[in-house]
């Protein structure tokens, strides 16, 4: 996930130049198609990764660590998070594309809502309070889709309106290779660097994994 994340950031980092660069030429016509490549971009990339997430996490966990605990929770839990990577993604493109507007406090206010929704939601979906069903580490991830779904839902809805400077259409969400030549030229080089070092953290996680008692060992390394 840390490596999913990493690789959306670098390419957040094109959106933040490219619409910055377009919006400071005046050149609005361009900022907002750039705006909508890149929405598109990450709404494909997004189904990709959660495809490719779902039917790959039982083959990939047990290469990180052996204990059948940890692989099996590991599994249940990945297998239903992926299909929230295009709602993260839509939402990082969204960020992106604020700030390079110089808005910075409508995703804050965004963040701050779904974060806080998430946190009041995780004990009601894991401990089965109240009506709701006791669902475990499966509850958390649930929770986690619901608010980056509806992260991902207010993102859209400003963008189509362009209340917020940068107006997206259906059409603009068509990809043409001008400009996603323009995003990977930007993009590539920084999603490879911001990765190399979310990789890392893979590699000592695979390491920590295979030590004796690795339940114990990893959760005291996920803490700190």
């Amino acid at each position: 996930i840390w490596f999913l994340i990493a690789l959306s950031f670098g390419f957040g980092i094109a959106g933040v130049a490219l619409v910055s660069q377009y919006t400071g030429a005046g050149e609005k016509k361009n900022a907002n198609l750039v705006a909508s490549q890149m929405l598109s971009l990450s709404i494909i990339f997004g189904l990709i990764v959660a495809v490719s997430g779902f039917i790959l996490t039982p083959y990939l966990v047990p290469l990180i660590t052996k204990s059948a605990t940890v692989t099996r929770t590991a599994i249940t839990y990945m297998r239903l998070i992926f299909w929230g990577m295009p709602f993260m993604f839509i939402a990082f493109t969204f960020q992106s594309i604020l700030s390079a507007k110089g808005d910075t406090v409508t995703p804050m206010y965004i963040n701050l809502f779904t974060v806080t929704l998430n946190v009041i939601l995780d004990p009601f979906l894991i401990f089965g309070w109240w009506r709701f069903p006791h669902l475990g580490v499966l509850g958390a991830a649930l929770a986690t889709i619901i608010c980056q779904g509806i992260a991902a839902s207010i993102s859209l809805y400003l963008l189509f309106r362009g209340t917020k400077g940068i107006k997206i259409t259906l059409n603009g969400l068509i990809p043409v290779w001008k400009w996603l030549k323009k995003i990977f030229k930007i993009g590539l080089p920084a999603a490879i660097g911001h990765s190399t070092t979310a990789f890392g953290f893979v590699l000592v996680m695979a390491i920590i994994g295979r030590v004796s008692n690795p339940e114990t060992v990893l959760a005291a390394y996920g803490v700190g």
